[in-house]
């Protein structure tokens, strides 16, 4: 009997020690046609919260479980086509080649018969003291803006509100998604990597995203800020009611109290999912995030 304990415990325990073992694999994200770097790639397994990005030289860390070796690395860059490699064959080389993506741009025509009307959408009013959206981990926050009488037009500008932090220069990706029938986050209608960083914090950082020619959609579209991997420079921690919280680069502003909830987060390895937690206080409701978006309609 003694001997039958001791065997199932040894067998336990080589369990554990299979499954916790890591699988740490590192390479490089290129250009297929150029042999160039390619920096802040995705790397990720969908629906299994495992995923990283590459660094600004493309170089990529991407910790695994060795359960997953048998499994499909997702990689992904906007502009360029997505990549669906074997975890296998990422330990034999260690490279990543993405090829561009060919897309024709809308031809968007502007004469002095059919004036465009300007029109910018979003919360405008910044709370005094708001409340924000940080990461220790990759992710996206996104916010929806609708087109309820499916007009025609243009995205032409979009702004995020950084509040002031110990990183607020911390550089970050725009995004811009379409919607999809569940009323999530789809393709990327902005095919390029748009970079901003804040000056100061406390103010709004906007990006003129006009000469890409990106039509406003039917079914309305998100704008998002994605934190990206500028640099271990970038990390940092606060106490928090007491509690030390790691944070990784810039924080997004966001308003609390709103009376619908229009904001969508995406962790790294997740899917996404629409921030819906009614928040309490004073202030009860919802909050999303402090994100702007500039349209040119055509009459």
């Amino acid at each position: 009997m003694q001997d039958y304990w001791q065997i199932l415990l040894l067998c336990l325990f080589t369990v554990q020690v299979s499954y916790g073992q890591k699988l740490v694999l590192t390479g490089f994200v290129q250009d297929s046609s150029t042999g160039d770097p390619i920096p802040y790639a995705t790397l990720e397994m969908p629906g299994k919260a495992l995923g990283s990005l590459s660094d600004m030289n493309g170089a990529f860390t991407l910790i695994l479980e060795e359960r997953n070796q048998n499994d499909t690395v997702i990689v992904q860059n906007p502009g360029f086509d997505t990549g669906m490699i074997p975890v296998s064959s990422l330990r034999q080389k260690g490279i990543v080649l993405l090829r561009h993506k060919i897309i024709p741009l809308p031809e968007v025509v502007i004469t002095a018969e059919r004036k465009q009307a300007a029109l910018e959408m979003g919360i405008t009013d910044v709370p005094v003291q708001p409340a924000t959206y940080g990461m220790s981990t990759w992710m996206q926050v996104a916010g929806y803006f609708e087109n309820p009488q499916k007009d025609s037009g243009q995205i032409v500008g979009v702004s995020f509100f950084v509040p002031k932090t110990q990183k607020t220069r911390t550089p970050f990706r725009v995004r811009i998604y379409g919607c999809d029938a569940a009323g999530k986050p789809s393709e990327d209608l902005l095919h390029d990597d748009v970079i901003l960083q804040a000056s100061r914090g406390d103010e709004w950082v906007f990006a003129d995203i006009g000469k890409y020619g990106i039509r406003l959609p039917e079914t309305g579209y998100f704008v998002a800020m994605e934190w990206i991997n500028a640099g271990e420079k970038y990390r940092y921690h606060e106490k928090i009611m007491g509690e030390r919280r790691d944070f990784y680069g810039q924080k997004l502003g966001a308003a609390l109290g709103r009376e619908t909830p229009n904001t969508w987060i995406k962790f790294i390895g997740g899917a996404w999912k629409r921030d819906d937690k009614v928040l309490g206080g004073s202030k009860s409701g919802y909050r999303n995030a402090l994100i702007k978006s500039k349209i040119l309609l055509l009459p």
